[in-house]
């Protein structure tokens, strides 16, 4: 559904690509992807130090989300729900490895009229 970037566990630049969409809201869980970025200048394409983590949301339902964002202030993702706008993030920061956490909601969308 979405990808963003930002630095993994050794500091230097990954790639964050997540499943995290549910159009019937029926899963239990969403993935996040990630990879190093590959050093394309010197030809190379393949994806290394891929690892995943496991995300539920609070709830333990699935909920429909089209965007993942990396903050690299807080090192922490969030994620947008595409019906009601609300923010969720990761409680920790992700280290090396696999991994599964529960989100937090942290706020909602807000709307001007």
């Amino acid at each position: 559904e979405d990808i963003a970037m930002g630095p993994g566990p050794n500091g230097s630049g990954y790639i964050y690509a997540g499943d995290i969409g549910d159009n019937d809201d029926r899963r239990n869980s969403i993935v996040i992807y990630r990879a190093a970025e590959p050093d394309l200048s010197r030809g190379s394409y393949r994806l290394t130090d891929t690892s995943s983590l496991e995300l539920e949301y609070p709830r333990g339902k699935g909920i429909n989300a089209e965007c993942l964002m990396f903050d690299s202030y807080d090192d922490r993702l969030y994620i947008i729900t595409k019906e009601k706008g609300e923010i969720y993030r990761t409680p920790t920061v992700w280290g090396s490895g696999n991994a599964q956490m529960t989100l937090i909601k942290v706020g909602d969308v807000g709307t001007t009229s």
